[in-house]
């Protein structure tokens, strides 16, 4: 913890200018973009689409989707990046590429969420609590008691688990 702003030293200033300028603000990780039985793995597709209607409640909304490795499937990612322009989310959809710790995020989210089709666990869930930062993933295994769950790929009950506690965490500081 002590060397938490020597990594946030590391980002890159329009990611820190994004941050500083966006409310909410919204975390989701990838390894990299994978299908699994042709479903979008991570939930990209789920995160876009939850930026979009959370725009209409939030307009100043900031949306950050970590990838580690975005050398995979980098077809699929400029398809992502016309989509955010398309979608006019420019303004409220941050990809933040390469290896980057995202645990200093948490204490600065007001949301972790983690729309997995498949997964082991999902330890981010684990240390954004930790954090304090709320969290909301699938139901795709089993998960830390303190996230609220919602059912795998429902895009409906994603954005209603995330809308309710965004709406708490705005009420209630």
């Amino acid at each position: 913890v002590e060397e938490k702003e020597k990594i946030i030293s590391t980002y890159p200033a329009d990611f820190i200018a994004f941050l500083n300028n966006r409310s909410p603000l919204v975390l989701a990780n990838a390894y990299q973009l994978k299908w699994v039985e042709g479903i979008d793995l991570y939930g990209m597709d789920m995160c876009l689409e939850l930026t979009k209607r959370l725009k209409k409640d939030f307009p100043e909304i900031g949306f950050i989707f970590a990838i580690t490795d975005e050398k995979a499937n980098t077809g699929w990612l400029s398809e992502i990046v016309s989509q955010i322009k398309r979608d006019d989310l420019g303004r409220n959809f941050y990809i933040l590429t390469g290896h980057k710790e995202i645990w200093p995020l948490f204490e600065r989210m007001q949301l972790f969420v983690r729309p997995t089709y498949k997964d082991g666990y999902g330890v981010s869930i684990d240390e954004a609590l930790f954090f304090n930062c709320a969290a909301v993933a699938s139901n795709a295994c089993e998960r830390n008691p303190g996230a609220s769950l919602f059912e795998n790929r429902n895009m409906d009950d994603f954005y209603e688990k995330c809308i309710t506690i965004l709406n708490k965490k705005i009420q209630h500081g």
